[in-house]
């Protein structure tokens, strides 16, 4: 189904170029598009390369996918041109996924959602049965929503004036972050703490000018995040910080298997590698050749493995131009909202870099991924109107006092 309203967007927003001069200018000098192109062309062509083999469609379903990811962020980059639009996204972000938050919260308040969709609650009988899921009974779902509301929340506040609206991004943040907590979702739970401390590091911290306010985001965003981990059971805490909150023996357990799942597919992939180096073994076809195990479950398993050298470097490529991009705007941005977008955008970027490495993450299966990377060029575009609109205003106001000046 999402394959399908992803290629009906595509079909849209093809038509939106044909008759727009303007875009199909801004598409030609997308440098994005020639940076992504590095890795989309090498997956394509690995999935059209094991089309023809066993689990070939596969391999080719995947590719599709990978393909349509592609096309998202370049059309976000394409469509976006104001900051009423990135304003809209976020809060379309932030909201969607509260919601998809909110069953999990009910169910410790004694109101169950979830029976009315045939999906037994979350028990106390274990661990693992008191994590809260999504309504389609997905825990690790559940903490990509949060994870991704957590984000959309954050961006929604950067460019909100009315306090309607900064009070619903903060109800969203806050909604979230309980979702996130009670999932028990150690990768995107670590993986939203970095996001946090990349805000901290280079987005409030790098301000000292504006006081009051970064004492105010401060104190908002701990005591969120506090609030939502005190909220979250006592084994759910356990698991989160793999039983370093208590004496789960099961936590600690469970957080080592992981660490042997990971170095073993790593290990797994490069064996792939050496056998089918340039393109790997294709897109999604690691549980096949490895005789029915478990899929790829990291970022390195997937690259190195199934799309080889090219899609590799394509990717790293990728990686690098945005985080170099990133890290120059937010050093020479001044002020504190745009430094908050620009650390949001690293941060989001960064932390699916080490979970991706370390964690059971996989990003280029990620949309927000794809959609932080189409944003890069909107928000610089936005803080560069911003400033001339501000010129403007200063020049036209010091040309009224100095015509004053001249009749008085």
């Amino acid at each position: 189904m999402g394959r399908i309203v992803g290629a009906l967007a595509v079909l849209v927003w093809i038509a939106h170029l044909l008759k727009n001069q303007s875009a199909r200018r801004k598409l030609h000098h997308s440098k994005l598009l020639r940076v992504a192109l590095l890795y989309i062309i090498p997956v394509m062509l690995s999935a059209t390369i094991w089309l023809f083999e066993q689990d070939g469609e596969r391999a080719l379903n995947q590719g599709l996918t990978l393909f349509l990811m592609f096309v998202l962020t370049v059309m976000v980059e394409n469509v976006i041109t104001r900051g009423a639009s990135i304003r809209m996204l976020a809060m379309i972000i932030a909201v969607s996924n509260a919601i998809i938050c909110i069953p999990a919260i009910l169910i410790y308040f004694g109101i169950d959602i979830y029976s009315l969709v045939g999906v037994e609650a979350p028990t106390e009988a274990s661990i693992e049965s008191s994590r809260a899921f999504t309504l389609s009974g997905n825990a690790n779902a559940l903490g990509i929503s949060a994870r991704n509301g957590i984000f959309g929340s954050i961006l929604f506040l950067t460019f909100l004036r009315e306090k309607p609206n900064k009070a619903l991004a903060w109800v969203a943040l806050l909604i979230c972050f309980l979702g996130l907590t009670l999932s028990g979702s150690r990768t995107n739970f670590f993986g939203s703490m970095i996001l946090i401390g990349f805000i901290f590091s280079f987005g409030i911290f790098r301000d000292f000018f504006r006081k009051s306010k970064i004492l105010f985001i401060t104190i908002g965003l701990l005591t969120i995040t506090y609030g939502a981990f005190e909220f979250a059971p006592e084994a759910i805490r356990q698991r989160l910080l793999m039983g370093a909150a208590g004496d789960s023996q099961y936590a600690t357990d469970m957080a080592y298997r992981r660490y042997e799942t990971t170095t073993h597919q790593q290990l797994q992939a490069w064996h792939f590698f050496q056998k089918y180096p340039l393109l790997g073994i294709g897109p999604d076809r690691t549980q096949f050749e490895s005789g029915g195990k478990l899929g790829a479950h990291d970022t390195l398993s997937v690259l190195i493995g199934e799309t080889g050298l090219l899609g590799t470097i394509g990717f790293l490529i990728l990686l690098i131009w945005s985080t170099k991009t990133l890290w120059k705007l937010l050093r020479s941005s001044k002020a504190l909202e745009n430094k908050l977008r620009y650390s949001l955008l690293l941060g989001m970027i960064s932390s699916m870099v080490i979970m991706g490495i370390f964690g059971g993450f996989i990003i280029p299966d990620d949309r927000t991924f794809w959609v932080s990377l189409g944003l890069i060029y909107p928000i610089y575009k936005t803080a560069r109107l911003n400033k001339k609109i501000a010129w403007v205003k200063s020049g036209k106001e010091a040309l009224y006092m100095r015509n004053k000046s001249s009749f008085s």
